[in-house]
């Protein structure tokens, strides 16, 4: 947070120099440090703007300076809205829904996000973190508001490393571990799913 842009703006920095060059999403008043209600996950937007979401609600928006150009929302019963004072942690609760990360690409953009398993509460006797969340992989085609392709999977997977590119640590058998990739590809004429507002 800086003076004249406080809350939690997203800042270009000049290197060479240190000074500011362009500020996104910059608001007003005070916000607990830690709060799962701010934190984001950004990704790069057409031209000079930036797509934010924060990690606790299916809500994108497209920032340019300080100006939200495009908003999307997404309503789904695996995506619910929860108050911040009831969001579950712990493997012994219910694990609140998380928007993880996000990636554009052209018109497309890749969101990844995490929701609760069916047996989320085998998780805590397990401590099977595949049981604790599914990992669910959305493809929007923002300049429509579609969504293009939609995948829940039943295992807990990492943060992309490119468009449709996710992976998750594995043991072999001979019990060393391994960082495993996974390429999630859209199907030609897979049919487009509901409007996002």
């Amino acid at each position: 947070r800086t003076p004249d842009q406080v809350g939690y703006p997203i800042h270009v920095v000049d290197l060479a120099t240190g000074a500011i060059r362009e500020s996104f999403g910059s608001r007003t008043g005070e916000y607990p440090l830690g709060s799962m209600l701010e934190q984001r996950s950004l990704a790069r937007g057409p031209g000079r703007s930036v797509w934010m979401a924060r990690i606790g609600a299916y809500e994108i928006e497209l920032w340019e300076r300080n100006t939200v150009v495009r908003a999307l929302r997404r309503e789904v019963e695996w995506f619910p809205q929860i108050p911040r004072d009831q969001r579950g942690h712990g493997m012994e609760e219910k694990p609140s829904p998380v928007f993880a990360h996000m990636v554009s690409l052209d018109s497309l953009l890749w969101v990844f996000l995490y929701t609760a398993d069916d047996r989320w509460a085998e998780a805590a006797a397990t401590r099977d973190r595949d049981l604790f969340h599914d990992t669910v992989v959305e493809v929007i085609d923002w300049s429509r508001g579609r969504i293009v392709a939609s995948r829940r999977l039943d295992e807990y997977y990492t943060a992309w490393l490119e468009p449709g590119l996710i992976g998750r640590l594995a043991t072999t058998e001979a019990g060393s571990v391994r960082y495993l990739t996974y390429r999630v590809q859209l199907e030609a004429g897979a049919p487009e799913g509901p409007t996002i507002r």
